[in-house]
């Protein structure tokens, strides 16, 4: 009886256009910028229950980032050093890199998303940022969406079940900021 109560829990959670809805909007609203390192438990929500963690320094080099991967290849005297928290549960999880104290990208991954979620997180992401540019590749579709402040890139991979999916929000001045240092 309990594990059918604990799969029927974890297939309404992956299911829920609600929850997914409110991980989703709860990470595209941390995206403020200005963000600093110790306020980031402070403004995240209870979304994920989990605090946010930090990411020993002698461990990034390992650490599965797209975002960190493109900076860590441009950083070449090793003086930008990045500082990321993250947050896990079972289907979801969320990290933020901060670079020079503050925050500069925010990633998260849905375990699993339905049609009915990518819909919702898609159309939702349109809204916010414009139309995205699609690169289509074997297995995985990437939407890229831009305003004059943040660059979104959303992943998703088809599956039997949905798509698994990941969405990075970074700031336009990433880069800029690794190059110069």
């Amino acid at each position: 009886m309990k594990t059918i109560l604990i799969s029927l829990i974890l297939l309404f959670t992956i299911n829920c256009p609600a929850f997914a809805d409110d991980f989703f909007k709860s990470t595209y609203k941390k995206c403020v910028w200005s963000l600093t390192p110790d306020r980031i438990n402070a403004s995240i929500d209870k979304v994920i229950s989990a605090p946010a963690e930090i990411v020993p320094a002698n461990k990034l080099s390992d650490y599965d980032n797209y975002i960190l991967k493109h900076i860590s290849s441009l950083n070449f005297d090793n003086s930008a050093k990045p500082v990321i928290y993250y947050q896990e549960s079972n289907d979801y999880y969320r990290d933020f890199l901060f670079l020079d104290n503050r925050l500069s990208a925010v990633s998260c991954r849905y375990s699993m998303m339905s049609r009915e979620i990518f819909l919702q997180v898609f159309n939702e992401l349109k809204s916010l940022y414009g139309a995205p540019e699609t690169k289509r590749e074997e297995l995985t579709t990437t939407h890229t969406f831009k305003t004059d402040k943040t660059t979104v890139i959303f992943m998703i991979r088809s599956h039997k079940d949905g798509f698994k999916s990941r969405i990075y929000f970074y700031t336009n001045e990433l880069f800029r900021r690794v190059l110069m240092q």
